[in-house]
């Protein structure tokens, strides 16, 4: 049975109104690009509507939610939260470094991303001289059997691992057409990452992107990757050789700033 924080009466929270902003904050960051009034809200977390409505205007004034015409959604504080947790993380100052090294014309995109599951979540990206819409945003989950940084982070796990995090069926989650469809397919991929020691997405995260990746050791064995990313419409095998280059160099830096030895495919 649920009590009024949306939880189980085995489960009660000691601070109940920290619970259900939790809840609320939670409920919009799933549903990012839509607003909800607090009847909805309520409704679905099963949170009386009067409780929601409190929880929702106290958030609203800390500027942790926004209000349009009656109906919340994320606010602009949660950003100013995000670039302050991001900048005490070692793996992401690091990046950005090692990105500064790079030479000043560099024209593709970067992405530093860790393993969250059977999802990926991006931590940093620095932009290149080419504007690119991606789908990976900074703090956004996707699945990692979609994406290069996700494939180059499972190609470095044993069997065990993969089942772990992925399940034993055959059906893969997919974003495009050419995501990778079942188990098999994705094993025949991770092998070969393993000995190219590189992953690519050709369009499986985001349709008319090309990206290519590689894991980073860290002394926290934190399963860490990073991504160069272009158009598709700029692929060429040149560029590509190029780019993987430039990916080998980021990730040797990055390894050595992190005081890590070895860079693994």
């Amino acid at each position: 049975m649920e009590n009024e924080t949306g939880q189980g009466d085995g489960d009660r929270s000691l601070a109940p109104a920290v619970t259900r902003a939790v809840a609320v904050l939670d409920m919009l960051a799933a549903n990012r690009e839509e607003s909800f009034g607090p009847s909805e809200l309520g409704r679905r977390l099963g949170i009386a509507k009067s409780s929601v409505s409190n929880v929702c205007h106290a958030l609203a004034q800390g500027g942790l939610l926004r209000q349009v015409d009656g109906e919340y959604c994320l606010g602009q504080r949660l950003v100013e939260y995000g670039e302050a947790y991001l900048a005490g993380v070692d793996l992401v100052q690091q990046f950005h470094s090692a990105c500064l090294a790079l030479a000043e014309d560099e024209e593709e995109t970067l992405q530093l991303a860790v393993l969250d599951g059977s999802d990926v979540v991006y931590l940093a990206r620095r932009g290149g001289g080419h504007p690119i819409r991606l789908v990976s945003e900074v703090g956004r989950h996707l699945p990692a059997t979609c994406t290069a940084v996700g494939k180059a982070m499972l190609a470095t796990l044993s069997e065990h691992e993969l089942s772990e995090r992925l399940g034993t069926g055959q059906e893969l989650r997919r974003l495009t057409a050419n995501s990778v469809r079942t188990r098999d397919e994705l094993d025949r991929q991770l092998s070969e990452i393993r000995t190219r020691g590189y992953a690519v997405d050709d369009e499986e995260a985001g349709e008319g992107i090309f990206c290519l990746a590689s894991t980073v050791p860290t002394r926290s064995g934190t399963t860490a990757a990073v991504s160069v990313t272009l158009l598709k419409a700029r692929h060429s095998r040149e560029r590509e050789q190029r780019l993987v280059e430039l990916l080998r160099t980021i990730v040797r830096d990055l390894a050595g700033r992190l005081g890590s030895t070895g860079v693994r495919g």
